[in-house]
């Protein structure tokens, strides 16, 4: 049932939340720069979260209480410091329904893994042939 939710190029996340009986599926739909909530048993959207720039690789927290979702959109790499940041993973709270803060990144970020204990999230930067490391934790304030 949830193929036809399936999007070229996108990444869904399965969630249960006690406000519902069913899992509900977090899908990057990267073009309308938003995540789409749908509802597993009724194959129906339910939700979006607007305010992620072309969103792409979206993670969950392994407590399910956030996601990661990185951006394919880069402002232009500044040539004196090919390092600096020049894009953003969005952290998500999902019962919340809005991007908590976002991170700034070197390069589009592409997919995205988060630690077993949930205190980082690796992301790779297909542009700039390599990966950062973000600790969660402090970037939650925990």
């Amino acid at each position: 049932m949830l193929e036809k939710w399936t999007i070229a190029g996108a990444l869904a996340v399965l969630l249960s939340t006690p406000a519902t009986a069913e899992p509900l599926v977090y899908v990057t739909d990267g073009s309308a720069n938003e995540v789409l909530v749908i509802d597993a048993a009724t194959d129906t959207v339910v939700n979006s979260l607007p305010g992620i720039a072309n969103p792409h690789g979206l993670v969950a927290t392994p407590d399910g209480e956030y996601l990661v979702a990185g951006s394919l959109k880069e402002t232009p790499q500044d040539q004196a410091d090919p390092g600096a940041p020049n894009s953003r993973l969005a952290l998500v709270h999902p019962d919340h329904d809005h991007v908590m803060l976002t991170i700034p990144v070197a390069g589009m970020t592409h997919h995205q893994a988060i630690t077993p204990d949930g205190g980082y999230v690796i992301s790779t930067h297909s542009t700039r042939g390599y990966v950062s490391v973000v600790d969660l934790n402090t970037n939650r304030g925990a």
